[in-house]
C-alpha cells in the first residue's frame, strides 16, 4: 500500500531542498568572494606602485570601494614607496624596510583583521619607524571628540608593544555602504575627495621631514 505524504513530510522535504540550496549558493558566493579577494590583493599591490628598491613599505589592506587605497597611492607617490597586501608579506619581511604605513578601512572602530595579524606575529624591534592611516564611516576626529573608540588604537597599542616609533596618523571619511546604509547609497559617497588627498600629501610630507636622518637616500635601498 502506498504511503499518504503527510504536511510532516512535506515540510522536512521542503527544508532539506532549501537546505541544499542554501549550501549550493554560499559555496557559489564564497567562491566569488575568493576570486574577488584574490584580484583586488592582485589590484592593490601592482596598480601603481611597483617598486622593489624601495626602502619604503605601505601594508595596505582596502576592499569594497578602495577608499583606503586612494589615500595609499597618495602617500606611495610622495614618499616613493612599495604598497603590499597583508597576505603577501611575511612578518620577518618587515625588517628590510626604514619606513613602515599600515592602512586599512576600519571595521568596528579598529583596523581590518589582517593587519592586526601581522602587527602581532611582528618581531621585538627597537625604534623602527612606522605610521598608521585609515579611511572610516565615522571620521577619527569626530569619534574621539565624541567619546567613541579611537579607531587606530588597537593598532596603535600593538605596534607599540613590539618597540614600534609611530612618527603620524592620518584618517579621513570614506564611502560606506556596509549594511543598511547602501539602501541609502551610504554616507560619504565622495571621500575620500580631492582635498583629503591634498592632506595627505601634506601628512606624507611631514613624514619626510621627520625622516630626514635615515642613513640612506629617502625612498630607495640603492
Amino acid at each position: 500500500m502506498a504511503r499518504i505524504i503527510t504536511r510532516r513530510d512535506f515540510l522536512l522535504m521542503f527544508l532539506g531542498v532549501l537546505g541544499l540550496f542554501s549550501i549550493t549558493q554560499l559555496t557559489a558566493a564564497q567562491k566569488q568572494l575568493s576570486r574577488t579577494t584574490s584580484a583586488r590583493i592582485k589590484k592593490l599591490s601592482t596598480d601603481k606602485f611597483d617598486n622593489p628598491n624601495s626602502n619604503i613599505l605601505l601594508v595596505l589592506w582596502s576592499f569594497h570601494h578602495y577608499n583606503t587605497k586612494k589615500i595609499a597611492d597618495v602617500i606611495a607617490e610622495t614618499l616613493g614607496a612599495q604598497i603590499k597586501s597583508p597576505p603577501e608579506i611575511k612578518p620577518e619581511d618587515l625588517q628590510r624596510y626604514d619606513l613602515i604605513g599600515f592602512g586599512s578601512g576600519i571595521y568596528h572602530q579598529q583596523h581590518h583583521r589582517s593587519l592586526l595579524d601581522l602587527a602581532d606575529n611582528l618581531k621585538e624591534v627597537s625604534g623602527k619607524r612606522t605610521f598608521i592611516f585609515s579611511t572610516s564611516g565615522v571620521s577619527r576626529k569626530f569619534a574621539i571628540k565624541n567619546d567613541i573608540d579611537d579607531p587606530h588604537e588597537v593598532l596603535r597599542e600593538k605596534l607599540l608593544s613590539k618597540g614600534c616609533n609611530i612618527l603620524g596618523e592620518y584618517n579621513c571619511p570614506g564611502w560606506n555602504t556596509n549594511s543598511f546604509l547602501k539602501l541609502a547609497a551610504g554616507i560619504n559617497k565622495f571621500r575620500p575627495n580631492a582635498k583629503d588627498r591634498q592632506r595627505a600629501k601634506e601628512f606624507a610630507e611631514g613624514l619626510k621631514e621627520r625622516v630626514k636622518d635615515l642613513a640612506i637616500p629617502f625612498g630607495t635601498t640603492e
